[in-house]
C-alpha cells in the first residue's frame, strides 16, 4: 500500500493514515483524530459492532499516563489498542494492556510485535485485532517444548553426568516463550513427567549417548525432606535443586548447553499442557490458548 507524502510527513501521521486506510479497506467505519469525553483517538473504528481507539505513540509515555488514558476508553466501552515505537519496560500492568511495538519505518515493511513473541505485518495485525483474532490469555497451551541438556559432574565422585530442563515452550498460537524450569523442591515438575522422560532418553540414545543423571525421589539434607531429583548415575548422590538452578541460570548466558531438541505435544500424546504464562494470543487457524 503506497502512502502519499510519506517522506514529507511525520512518522506518527504516516502510520495514522496507513492504519486508517487499512481500516477503511476492511470496510469499517473509520475516523481520524476522533474526540470522546476527555480523550482523542488517532484512529477511531467501529468494527463488528464494537468501538476501537487505535493510538500511535511515537513519544515516551509513562505507565500511569497510559493506564489513565486506557481507563477513559474503558469508561466509554471503547477497546484501546496502543502501537508504540518505543515499547515501555514490561511489568504486570503493561503485560495485560493491548500495547504493541511498531517495528521498521519503511512504509511497505512496518510490522507489529506481540510482546516480542510474534511479529505481524501491520495490515494483518489490524485486520486480526479488529476481527477478534488476537486476545489476551492468562495461560499458554503448549504445542512443543525445547529440551536442553546440561553437563553436571558429580560433587561426590566426580563422574560426568548430564541433566536436562525445559528451556522454552511453543504455544498453539506459535508464541515462543522462554521458561527456564527452575522451580525448586517440587516433585511434580513437568520435566519429570514420564512421557517427557521417555522422549529425552530416546533422543539421547539415538543421537547423543550422553551419560544421563538418574531421576528418582531422594532425601535432601538442605531441605530435610525428600523430593524427585536428578542424581549421579554412578554413586546416586543427589544433585540438589539449588545447584541445578544455578547451572540452569548459567546456560541463560550461553554457558553449558550440551545439546537441545524439541518435543512436540502430539508425539508425547499429552491431552493438554497448560502453563500460567500470560500473553497476547494470535493462533491464526488454530485455537486460542484459552
Amino acid at each position: 500500500m503506497k502512502i502519499s507524502l510519506w517522506n514529507e510527513s511525520s512518522f506518527h501521521d504516516n502510520v495514522k493514515y496507513l492504519v486508517a486506510n487499512i481500516c477503511r479497506t476492511l470496510g469499517f467505519e473509520t475516523r481520524e483524530e476522533y474526540k470522546g469525553k476527555g480523550w482523542r483517538a488517532d484512529v477511531f473504528v467501529v468494527a463488528n459492532g464494537r468501538k476501537y481507539a487505535i493510538e500511535i505513540q511515537t513519544s515516551l509515555q509513562s505507565l500511569n499516563k497510559t493506564l489513565e488514558r486506557q481507563q477513559k476508553y474503558i469508561n466509554e466501552n471503547v477497546t484501546g489498542c496502543w502501537l508504540f515505537v518505543n515499547e515501555p519496560k514490561q511489568d504486570i500492568e503493561l503485560e495485560k494492556l493491548p500495547l504493541f511495538k511498531l517495528n521498521n519505518k519503511e512504509p511497505n515493511n512496518i510490522t507489529v510485535s506481540l510482546k516480542d513473541r510474534k511479529e505481524l505485518p501491520i495490515k494483518d495485525f489490524i485486520k486480526d485485532f479488529l476481527n477478534d483474532n488476537i486476545k489476551f490469555c492468562n495461560t499458554l497451551n503448549t504445542s512443543a517444548f525445547e529440551i536442553r541438556y546440561v553437563k553436571m559432574d558429580c560433587w561426590k565422585c566426580n563422574t560426568e553426568n548430564y541433566f536436562y530442563y525445559i528451556g522454552g515452550f511453543v504455544s498453539n498460537c506459535n508464541a515462543k516463550i522462554f521458561h527456564g524450569d527452575i522451580e525448586l523442591w517440587n516433585s511434580d515438575k513437568l520435566i519429570f513427567h514420564s512421557l517427557i522422560q521417555r522422549k529425552v532418553i530416546e533422543h539421547n540414545d539415538r543421537s547423543l549417548k550422553l551419560p544421563l543423571a538418574t531421576i528418582k525421589e531422594r532425601y535432601s539434607n538442605m531441605t530435610a525432606s525428600s523430593y524427585m531429583s536428578f542424581g549421579c548415575k554412578k554413586c546416586d548422590s543427589i544433585f540438589g535443586d539449588w545447584y541445578i538452578r544455578n547451572a540452569v541460570i548459567d546456560t541463560w548466558y550461553g554457558d553449558g548447553i550440551a545439546d537441545k531438541f524439541m518435543i512436540e505435544n502430539n508425539k508425547v500424546k499429552f491431552e493438554n499442557v497448560i502453563v500460567d504464562i500470560p500473553h497476547w494470543c494470535h493462533p491464526g487457524n488454530k485455537k486460542f490458548c484459552e
